[in-house]
């Protein structure tokens, strides 16, 4: 009876393991196509033998436990390098907005600023012509006008960025509250399989985190992450999350990131984050955008302030002096550069000479008009350059273009090496349809083959009732 006892309890484990080991593949077919899924197997071994008159006896399978798949080095390279390629992508992105406001084809920039200081020619060759002057106060306003259209259009660039860093803080927010709760999950779940979809989860939730800013992470004896950010500020220790901030401290307008801690104080720590797509949009907000607008406003402030200077030395048609063609202005030029009223509401206004007794020469018109093609001071972020106009403008618009281009290559190169680590990735936590297929017709004659034990382990069972009968 005893022997007949143990081929059920061996047949019964059989049947366990067969079906655990089934329901693990089918858990792997099942998610052939989920992104980061890492491949389980159910692992067997040998029940503890049993003694029996002749020695220790076989007792048939177990599952010792469902393994995962995966390499946990190459799991943080990834990691590490989601860093770099959304930085990357992101400042792809907007530099490739930036470049596309400061184009000349969309910007007009060169092409106002010649038919600018070309108009000073015509005018130069008939100063007492009315349509020369209209034509003139034109190529004024377009040049004033296509200045602040672009300083516009890179602002409303720079608030859309700040909104991006506001709305990418809520989602850092929303994956270390996740984290927090798979920690404890993971806790409470102990080695099974349900513990390993919880660690799979958290493995693609920290690529997603590491792709939003540098992060350090690190794992306790039971399961449970450690995330800082990478100057050291906790942002999930166990069961508990620290949030970031979007804050304006300054009123400026833009916002600063803050951590905060257990207590609700704020710490500012922008400068800290420097990669990541976060880190990128503090760059491009603060440093690219905010560069281009100071070249803008260098070369409004210049413009105008050399015209100026000359146009007030100079008399009229109305035999006056001292009257600014430019609005004058001492701050934000760019925004607010425009021909001055007194110009607007009268083209006699155009000072084209220095004598009063002579309204028609042309000298002063022609001094403005060689301004075009002279070397003018231009100072921007604290970096001074004496060049032409229009070199000037060529220069930023080089420069964008080469910011762009630099980008572009690093998002190439990044992906290329993200890519050949995926396929590594793949070779040893991918699933294989192949595979997985025949583990599946394995384990089901297993299980077929425990399911037949049982039948012969019953039969046994009633001849031996009948036997006793």
């Amino acid at each position: 009876m005893a022997g007949v006892r143990s081929v059920f309890d061996i047949a019964k484990g059989a049947l366990t393991a067969s079906q655990l080991a089934l329901q693990t593949v089918s858990h792997n077919i099942a998610n052939v196509d989920t992104k980061g899924y890492a491949r389980q197997e159910a692992v067997l071994e040998e029940s503890m033998p049993l003694p029996s008159p002749v020695g220790l006896l076989g007792n048939g399978v177990k599952v010792m436990e469902v393994r995962r798949y995966i390499d946990k080095f190459l799991e943080n390279t990834i990691t590490k390098k989601r860093t770099d390629l959304e930085f990357q992508k992101t400042s792809e992105k907007y530099l490739e907005q930036m470049e596309g406001i400061l184009n000349e084809d969309n910007s007009k920039l060169t092409e106002n600023m010649t038919q600018f200081f070309n108009a000073w020619h015509e005018l130069s060759t008939d100063p007492s012509s009315i349509p020369a002057r209209t034509a003139l106060l034109t190529r004024g306003e377009n040049l004033a006008r296509g200045i602040r259209t672009v300083y516009r259009d890179l602002r409303e660039l720079q608030r859309e960025i700040d909104n991006t860093i506001g709305q990418e803080i809520e989602t850092i927010n929303r994956i270390t509250t996740q984290l927090a709760d798979l920690n404890q999950r993971i806790f409470d779940g102990g080695d099974g399989g349900e513990a390993n979809d919880y660690l799979t989860r958290r493995t693609e939730l920290l690529k997603e985190l590491s792709g939003k800013m540098e992060i350090v992470s690190f794992e306790d004896n039971f399961g449970r992450i450690t995330v800082m950010t990478g100057k050291g500020k906790v942002l999930v220790d166990g069961y508990n999350q620290w949030n970031l901030q979007a804050f304006d401290p300054g009123g400026t307008g833009f916002s600063r990131i803050a951590w905060e801690d257990a207590g609700g104080n704020l710490s500012d720590i922008t400068s800290d984050i420097e990669s990541g797509t976060l880190g990128s949009l503090v760059a491009e907000r603060d440093v690219h955008a905010e560069g281009f607008i100071n070249q803008l406003n260098a070369l409004a402030q210049t413009i105008m302030s050399a015209v100026n200077e000359a146009h007030e030395s100079g008399y009229n048609l109305n035999q006056t002096t001292g009257i600014s063609f430019f609005k004058p202005l001492t701050q934000s030029y760019a925004a607010n550069m425009d021909v001055s009223a007194e110009i607007k509401n009268d083209v006699n206004n155009i000072s084209s000479t220095s004598s009063p007794d002579r309204p028609t020469d042309n000298d002063i018109a022609l001094r403005i008009a060689a301004l075009g093609e002279a070397d003018l001071t231009f100072t921007a972020d604290g970096t001074t350059v004496s060049t032409t106009p229009a070199h000037f403008v060529s220069s930023i618009l080089a420069g964008v273009g080469e910011l762009k281009r630099n980008a572009s290559d690093s998002v190439a190169y990044q992906d290329n090496t993200m890519g050949l680590l995926e396929k590594q990735r793949e070779g040893v936590s991918g699933v294989s349809l192949d595979e997985e297929l025949t583990n599946l017709m394995q384990y089901q004659r297993a299980y077929q083959a425990a399911a037949r034990l049982i039948s012969v382990a019953d039969e046994l069972l009633l001849t031996l009732i009948e036997t006793a009968q």
